[in-house]
C-alpha cells in the first residue's frame, strides 16, 4: 500500500469520520461471491458501502455522501440478501445537507438503525440516529442524546440487537475533550435507557468510535486510549440491562499506535476487536483479537495469512456465532487500496477464506466495512479513490458444509468390564451423535451401539466381550444432514497370554447355583466377576491372591448385597494381571 492510503486512513481516524460497525450475525461454496450491490440512483462520490450490516435475509448499506437533501445529506439502502434486489431507500424525515446520514448502520430482525453524526439539532454536529421498520422502510423514531451538545458527533457508530440499540458519540466531553460516550436506547419506544462512559475515561480517548451489541452485552471501542502508549487503544464490555461496565479489554501485546478498538463486534460469548494499525507482522499490517465476553480473557489474535505492511487489517470486524470476518481495506492484491476481507473460525482462530471482489480495482477500499449473518457475509467498498467512485457492496456465501467434530482424544483400554472406549470432543455444533464400531476378523466394521450417543463433551462406551487379540475401535459421527464421518482407530492391545482355562460352568443354564472352575498355571492376584449384557459388574465372586492350580467358585444368581437377579444372559470373567477369560452363563428363573 502506498503511503498516501495510510495517510488517508489516519486522517479519517483523527477526524472521527470513519464508521466502524458490526452486524448481529445452492451450488455456492464458502467464500463464493453471490451478488454485487449498488444503489439504484448511484452517483459519483456517494460513498455507498462505507457502512454495512446484515441480519437474516436483509442487508443495509449506508451512503453518507448522497445528496438528495443537500451535499452529504446521506441515505441508506435495504437489500434482499437472497436475490441482491434493492428493497427500500431510507432517508431521514428531517434530512439536511452535511448530516451524513448513513455513515453508520445496523440491523436486527425487523428494525434498522442509521447514524447521522452531522445532524445539528443541538448545534453543529451534535448528531442523531434514526430507527426504521425493515418491512416497510418507514421511519419509527429519531434518537438524540439527552445531553446533546454541538460537536458530540452522536451517531458516528450504531448497532442494534433485538429491542436494544447503542449509539456512539466520540466528541462528548464529560471527562475531557473527546473523551466520548455511548447511549443505550429502547428500540420499541425510542427512549434513552443509559449513558455509558469508561471507568477510566480521559480526554482524547474517543470512546464510542465503535459500538456493538448482542443480547444483554454491549462493547464500546476507545481506539485512542493510551494505557500502553498513545493510541494503543482499548474496548469496554457493558451489561445492557444495568449500564454497568463489566470488563476493560486490551491486547495482550498492546503497543502505541495500534488503535485497538478501531472496530468492535460481539455475538453471544465472543467479541472481536480490531487494531487496524498494529505493527506485529509488519508496519500497520493490522490485527484483530477474539475475547471471551464472560471473563474478559483474550482467546486468539488474528492476522492475515498474507499480511503485509500497510494492509490495515482490522479496520472493520464482525462476528456471528462461530464465524468472524475482518476487513483489510488497503490490501493491494489488485492494486493499491483494492482491499480484501478474511473469514475466520471464531472457535479456533483459524483463517477460513480470503475474500476479494470479482471486479477488484485499485482505490476501491473493499473491506472498509464488513458484516456477517449465519450464512451470508457482506463487504463494503466505498471506492473513494477508484475511477468509478459511487461505491458498492458485495455479498458472499459464509455457510460451511457440516464438518466433522474435532476429536480431542480417543482411546481404548481393557478393564474388568471389558474394553472401554473413551473420547472427548470439541466444536460439536453440526453433529447428531456417534455410533461405535469394532473391526471384525474379516476387516469389516461391526456396529456395537444400538442407540446414538450424543449430548456430551466426554463419552465412555464399554464393549463387554472384546476379542482377546488386538482390536481397532472406530467412531461413526453422524452429521445433521445424515452424512457419516469416521474417527479412529483406537487400538485395543491384545491380552498377554497366561494359561487361564475356563474348565466349566456347571450347570449351565442354571436356576439356583452354578460352579465355575478354572486353572492357574502361576500364582497371582485373581479377580472373578459377573457382568450383565451391558458390561456392568453385578457381582464379585473372588478378589484376592490365589496359588497355582485348579479353583472353583460358586454363584447363586444374586447381585452384590444378596438381591436376586432376573433371568437372562450373564458373563463370568476371570482376570489375573493382563490375562482375561470369559464364560457365558444363563440364569433361568
Amino acid at each position: 500500500m502506498s503511503k498516501r492510503y495510510l495517510g488517508v486512513l489516519l486522517v479519517v481516524f483523527l477526524a472521527g469520520g470513519m464508521p466502524y460497525h458490526t452486524a448481529d450475525a445452492a451450488s455456492f461454496a464458502l467464500g463464493d461471491e453471490l451478488f454485487k450491490l449498488t444503489a439504484s440512483d448511484a452517483a459519483s462520490g456517494d460513498r455507498f458501502g462505507e457502512s454495512v450490516a446484515i441480519s437474516g435475509n436483509t442487508a443495509i448499506v449506508g451512503s453518507h455522501r448522497d445528496d438528495d437533501a443537500g451535499g452529504s445529506s446521506g441515505s441508506a439502502f435495504l437489500f434482499d440478501a437472497t436475490t441482491g434486489s434493492q428493497l427500500f431507500k431510507l432517508t431521514a424525515s428531517d434530512a439536511a445537507g452535511s448530516d451524513q446520514f448513513g455513515l453508520s448502520v445496523g440491523i436486527s430482525g425487523n428494525a434498522a438503525i442509521v447514524g447521522a453524526k452531522g445532524n445539528g439539532d443541538a448545534g453543529g454536529f451534535s448528531g442523531s440516529a434514526y430507527l426504521f421498520d425493515v418491512a416497510t422502510g418507514n421511519q419509527l423514531h429519531k434518537l438524540t442524546a439527552s445531553d446533546a451538545e454541538a460537536s458530540d458527533v452522536f451517531g458516528i457508530s450504531v448497532a442494534i440487537s433485538g429491542n436494544r440499540a447503542i449509539v456512539g458519540a466520540t466528541g462528548d466531553d464529560d471527562d475531557g475533550s473527546n473523551s466520548g460516550s455511548a447511549y443505550l436506547f429502547d428500540v420499541a419506544t425510542g427512549n434513552q435507557l443509559f449513558k455509558l462512559t469508561a471507568s477510566d475515561a480521559a480526554s482524547g480517548d474517543e470512546f464510542g468510535g465503535s459500538v456493538a451489541i448482542s443480547g444483554n452485552v454491549a462493547i464500546v471501542g476507545a481506539y485512542l486510549n493510551d494505557d500502553a502508549g498513545n493510541g494503543s487503544g482499548s474496548a469496554y464490555i457493558f451489561d445492557v440491562t444495568t449500564g454497568n461496565q463489566l470488563f476493560k479489554l486490551t491486547a495482550s501485546d498492546a503497543i502505541s499506535g495500534a488503535h485497538f478498538g478501531t472496530s468492535v463486534a460481539i455475538s453471544g460469548t465472543r467479541a472481536v476487536v480490531g487494531a487496524g494499525t498494529d505493527n506485529d507482522v509488519a508496519f500497520t499490517a493490522g490485527s484483530a483479537y477474539i475475547f471471551d465476553v464472560t471473563t474478559g480473557n483474550q482467546l486468539f489474535k488474528l492476522t492475515a495469512s498474507d499480511a503485509a505492511a500497510g494492509d490495515l487489517f482490522g479496520t472493520s470486524v464482525a462476528i456471528n456465532g462461530s464465524k468472524a470476518i475482518v476487513g483489510a481495506l488497503a490490501d493491494d492484491d489488485a492494486g493499491d487500496g483494492s482491499g480484501s476481507a478474511y473469514l475466520f473460525d471464531a472457535a479456533t482462530g483459524n483463517q477460513l477464506y480470503k475474500l476479494t471482489a470479482s471486479d477488484a480495482v485499485a482505490g476501491a477500499f473493499f473491506g472498509v466495512s464488513v458484516a456477517i449473518s449465519a450464512d451470508v457475509a457482506i463487504v463494503g467498498a466505498d471506492e473513494r479513490q477508484a475511477l468509478s467512485n459511487s461505491g458498492s457492496a458485495y455479498l458472499f456465501d459464509a455457510a460451511e458444509a457440516p464438518v466433522p467434530v474435532r476429536i480431542a482424544s480417543l482411546t481404548a483400554e481393557r478393564t474388568d468390564h471389558g474394553a472401554q472406549v473413551i473420547w472427548e470432543v470439541v466444536d460439536a455444533a453440526d453433529h447428531l451423535g456417534f455410533h461405535v464400531f469394532r473391526d471384525s476378523p474379516s476387516g469389516e466394521r461391526v456396529q456395537l451401539t444400538t442407540d446414538l450417543l450424543f449430548g456430551h463433551s466426554r463419552y465412555e462406551f464399554t464393549d463387554p466381550i472384546p476379542p482377546a487379540g488386538r482390536a481397532d475401535y472406530w467412531l461413526a459421527e453422524i452429521s445433521r444432514t445424515g452424512e457419516t464421518a469416521w474417527h479412529g482407530p483406537a487400538a485395543l492391545q491384545d491380552v498377554r497370554v497366561t494359561p487361564i482355562a475356563i474348565l466349566a460352568a456347571h450347570p449351565n443354564p442354571f436356576r439356583s447355583t452354578t460352579s465355575i472352575s478354572f486353572s492357574l498355571e502361576q500364582p497371582g492376584h485373581v479377580r472373578v466377576t459377573v457382568l450383565d449384557v451391558q458390561g456392568r459388574r453385578v457381582r464379585t465372586l473372588l478378589d484376592g491372591t490365589q496359588p497355582a492350580g485348579n479353583r472353583t467358585v460358586h454363584w447363586n444368581g444374586a447381585a452384590d448385597g444378596g438381591a436376586p437377579l432376573s433371568g437372562g444372559v450373564y458373563f463370568v470373567r476371570v482376570r489375573i494381571r493382563d490375562s482375561i477369560r470369559t464364560q457365558k452363563v444363563v440364569l433361568s428363573r
